[in-house]
């Protein structure tokens, strides 16, 4: 999560677009679950009906929810973790300086997927205003609300019962839950209507059908474009309904159900605010009302225990087939490679989606880096762990490390090469002779930028001076160039500390000889610079 923070903050487009591609994917997937999972819950919920209590059947509903807070496939795939790079020894290179070949990834342009992210984000905030509007409006109109008259006390409330000109009946709030009932209905000749509101009102309290309505909101929010889910509440809402007047009917006869359901039918139009343009999680009395009625005259449940069960499996068998199947593993399985990183093509070839060139000129060169927001390219994880893996990322920086001494070693031989062939037109046919090593001592630094030997004597008046070659700026190696006039080698000494705070020594040598008989000789260099590290104790 912070990499993709840091990642908008450092590349934006290349970050919205990763996290477009991502949704788009888990939009499909989700549309496509949910909507399998609410086929099925409703087709039981249905067969159910008349014979297991809306209370159980709230639960049918409960893998839609699941499926959308659990990752797509449960299984965490530990055996596809990424392999951490141990002993990260290059193979020789190239006798001029490399050339990485590394494609120049520019930042692109808008993408469509970027644009999706931002239309997804644009409508959320777009539904919590209207919801946030119709909430404040509410809170408004409850302003004008007062504590209900003293006939309402005998019905045990379990929560503040307030009286208002117009609103109600219904339940507002979720951490301080009211029921408010329209003045109308506390007039004497209400007495039995308000009786069965009151029931059902305080049912939605004691079941803690607040806080349900709370989660559905934010729910249907941040999961906006999956339309199954939107069903879903809807239906929800109607069976937390009918739970309530089964709970508020627990123990009632035939006149009580008959009174209830009257109620019902008087109490459906009594809603005269319009909270606009929808609804601030309150819960009303007259919501759902046919359904209801019928749920009132065909109420013939099985036992508690067969109408638990039946609905126990069909939750677990819902809430299984969603673990399994799933397009993850299988999208995202992604293996390190089975061997170590030896050189440059390997780490192309690997990562090559999460570097950039730099400027490869001597003597500061840096071959590669990790290209800003690569992480949110949509790349495998395993992937992206490997390639910002430390031993990953020593071993780029050791490429780094190198360059300079590869292209001082390549200068060395050619002007070597350049000043046997001037001398050459005189009639002498000898190499540079040799140089004693410069510095003199090897440098301690461990890593570019850790305090380098400036080199201070190059002065040297027979090899280095034959050679032309000297080094004004700061250094991490010891060069020796060593000949014999028809054979000569130049080397490059350093020592740094690796990830795992173990010192290496590294060697780069280069050998030069002289070929060929009489005026027709001339100087033949190695094709490859050698390369060799050695553990220091």
């Amino acid at each position: 999560m912070l990499d993709s923070i840091l990642g908008l903050a450092s590349s934006p487009v290349a970050t919205l677009t990763w996290w477009g591609h991502e949704l788009l994917h888990w939009l499909v997937t989700m549309n496509a679950w949910t909507g399998g999972l609410l086929v099925g819950a409703f087709l039981l919920d249905k067969a159910l009906a008349g014979r297991a209590r809306a209370s159980w059947r709230l639960a049918l509903y409960a893998p839609v929810a699941l499926r959308l807070l659990l990752p797509l496939s449960w299984r965490i795939p530990l055996a596809h973790a990424p392999r951490v790079v141990t002993l990260l020894t290059p193979l020789p290179q190239g006798l001029l300086p490399p050339s990485t070949g590394l494609p120049v990834m520019h930042a692109p342009a808008f993408t469509w997927s970027a644009a999706l992210v931002v239309a997804y984000v644009a409508v959320a905030l777009v539904i919590i205003a209207v919801r946030l509007r119709a909430y404040l409006s509410l809170r408004r109109e409850l302003r004008s609300a007062r504590v209900a008259s003293a006939q309402t006390g005998s019905t045990n409330a379990p929560c503040p019962v307030l009286e208002h000109e117009a609103l109600g009946p219904m339940v507002v709030g979720t951490i301080r839950p009211r029921i408010v009932l329209p003045s109308l209905l506390l007039s004497p000749e209400q007495a039995d209507v308000l009786a069965c509101v009151l029931g059902h009102e305080s049912a939605h309290v004691r079941r803690g059908d607040p806080w349900l309505m709370a989660a559905i909101q934010a729910l249907t929010v941040a999961c906006w474009p999956v339309l199954p889910v939107w069903f879903a509440a809807r239906r929800v809402r109607s069976l937390m309904e009918m739970a309530c007047d089964e709970r508020a009917l627990e123990h009632a006869d035939t006149s009580t159900r008959q009174r209830y359901g009257h109620a019902l039918i008087q109490l459906a139009g009594w809603r005269t605010v319009k909270l606009r343009p929808v609804g601030a999680v309150e819960l009303h009395f007259g919501s759902g009302l046919r359904a209801r009625i019928d749920a009132l005259a065909s109420a013939r449940h099985w036992p508690r225990v067969v109408q638990a069960g039946l609905v126990a499996i069909a939750v677990g068998g819902f809430a299984a087939c969603t673990s399994v199947g799933s397009s993850e593993g299988t999208r995202r399985q992604w293996i390190a490679p089975t061997r170590e990183l030896q050189t440059d093509e390997d780490l192309v070839a690997v990562c090559g989606l999460l570097l950039e060139v730099q400027d490869t000129s001597p003597p500061h060169a840096t071959p590669v880096r990790y290209r800003p927001g690569a992480l949110r390219d949509g790349l495998p994880p395993e992937m992206v762990a490997f390639c910002t893996s430390p031993a990953v990322s020593d071993f780029v920086a050791s490429r780094a490390w190198l360059t300079q001494a590869r292209n001082s070693l390549a200068l060395i031989m050619y002007e070597s090469a350049k000043t046997y062939m001037t001398a050459a037109a005189s009639g002498r046919y000898d190499l540079c002779p040799s140089g004693a090593p410069m510095p003199k001592e090897m440098p301690a630094a461990d890593m570019p930028g850790d305090s380098p030997k400036w080199p201070d004597d190059w002065n040297d008046r027979a090899g280095w001076e034959c050679l032309h070659f000297g080094i004004a700026e700061p250094t991490w190696f010891q060069y020796e160039y060593v000949s014999d006039g028809q054979h000569a080698t130049a080397k490059a000494r350093a020592r740094r500390t690796n990830y795992r705070g173990e010192v290496d020594e590294v060697t780069l040598s280069v050998s030069e000889e002289v070929s060929g008989v009489g005026a027709d000789r001339f100087p033949k260099i190695a094709p490859n610079i050698e390369e060799s590290w050695v553990r220091v104790p």
